[in-house]
Order: C-alpha cells, then structure tokens, then sequence
C-alpha cells in the first residue's frame, strides 16, 4: 500500500503510478530488493505543480527504492508511529491506515468536518488565535522526527537502534544526505509531520473544544486577549524545540463578536 499508493503526489494523473513497483517489491525477497546496488543516498525529482492562482507548488518524488527502504524502516513499528501521531488531543488531521481509498494513509475521516470543528473552537470564546508553521515540510529538521518518535536519542549516549535513529537515516538518504525538509507529496512525508506536531499540540494543554489543527494550520480559542497572546508565546516556543517557527504572515489574533 504504501508503495502502491502512497509514494507518488495525489496530484499526479492517474497515467502515472507506482503500482508495477510495488507488486515487483511484493514478488521480490525483501532482502534482494532494498539490497540492491544503489548509490548510499539520492536527489529527489521534483514536480511543479501549477494552480489557479499562477503559483506553483514543489511536490517531491524520491528514488523508489530508498522510498521503499524508509517504508520498511516505518513498517518495522506502526504501532510507536501511529500511536505518536495519534497524541495530539485536538488534531483532525490525525492519520487514518485503510486499504480502501486511494491513498495508503489520509486524515483519519471521523475528524474532517473541518467547519464544524471551526465553529465548536469559535462558540465559547472572543479572541482566536490563528497560526501557521512557516513552510513546514520543507523546514522539518530530519533529526526533530527522530525526537518526536524516540526522546531518548536528545540524551548521550546516541542511541542509533532506536526507531526515531532509522528512520531518521532513511530520510535524509532520500534527499541527498541532507537533513532539512520532508518531501511533499508521498505519504509517509504526512505521517512523519503529524508525528512531530502531535508532540508539539500535547505541550499546548490544550482539548478539541478549544483548539482545532488541519495539518500545520492552527486555531485555538480564549476568553482574553492576554491568554491568546501567552498561547502564542508558547508555541512559537513549543515549535522552536523541534527547530520549526511560525509564519509571521499567517499568524494573528483575531476579535470575535
């Protein structure tokens, strides 16, 4: 699944896809395939994707074969994953594993009533504070996964058995040995952010009747102006942990009515 449908950009047409890849991967003894004499990193391809506005979007398309080399480095604990992305307490795109859509993972569907949440945060309170992280994948430090995913590898001695360790490693070989930025597109590059921003949403104390976050787009509700300005010195703080910021742009505190 994750080969079959979440390595290539949704975006992509349906002309192109991966599936031929993965059922070789399938045929094939896990060792033969993952072992075979590749360069010990690579370059990913990147698509420009065009919209309406005139802007375009990177979309990134690693080496298939390092991108099946971090999905077995993922498969080898799906429970620490998934759990780890499941923390947040207010998070609606908090991942989902189904083999019946066309992705391999997406935002699990009981928590994409995306007004409804909006309106919940907004009924009790008279300041919103909405925030943005600043170009969030092509920002993520590599290392800050493996501290979302395994704590103990901020602590000497390195522990490079940990899960965080290898997938960490698995990462940067898919973008040329360098340890800034997720690839936007392939599944596994969402899986990995909502692990590092659920950490960052457990700090918040926050519930779902005060906060709402689709990906890395944040709102959270208070009665004051004071306590939307102390939320927001926290987690610019919060994000700085994890070597992130917050978009000064997308970011304010509005009045409601």
């Amino acid at each position: 699944n994750l080969l079959a449908k979440g390595y290539l950009p949704k975006e992509l047409p349906p002309g192109f896809t991966s599936t031929p890849f993965a059922e070789f991967v399938v045929r094939t003894s896990s060792r033969s395939v993952l072992g075979v004499q590749t360069p010990k990193f690579s370059e990913p391809v990147e698509h420009r994707l065009f919209r309406a506005s005139g802007k375009s979007r990177p979309l990134g398309i690693p080496n298939p074969f390092h991108y099946a080399q971090l999905a077995k480095a993922c498969r080898a604990d799906w429970s620490q994953l998934i759990g780890t992305a499941s923390r947040s307490p207010f998070a609606s795109s908090s991942p989902f594993l189904t083999e019946a859509k066309e992705r391999a993972i997406s935002p699990n569907p009981r928590n994409v009533n995306l007004q409804a949440r909006k309106i919940r945060v907004r009924a009790s309170c008279r300041y919103l504070l909405q925030a943005d992280v600043k170009a969030y994948y092509p920002s993520v430090y590599s290392h800050a996964i493996s501290w979302a995913l395994s704590p103990r590898t901020r602590l000497p001695p390195f522990r490079f058995r940990l899960l965080g360790n290898r997938i960490d490693e698995a990462v940067i070989r898919c973008q040329g040995k360098r340890s800034i930025g997720l690839q936007v597109g392939p599944d596994l590059s969402f899986l990995l952010g909502e692990c590092l921003l659920a950490r960052v949403d457990e700090s918040l104390g926050c519930d779902s009747d005060q906060a709402f976050r689709w990906f890395d787009d944040y709102e959270l509700g208070f009665s004051t102006l004071e306590e939307a300005e102390a939320m927001e010195a926290l987690l610019s703080r919060e994000l700085s942990k994890f070597r992130l910021q917050l978009s000064d742009e997308k970011s304010r505190i509005i009045e409601l009515p």
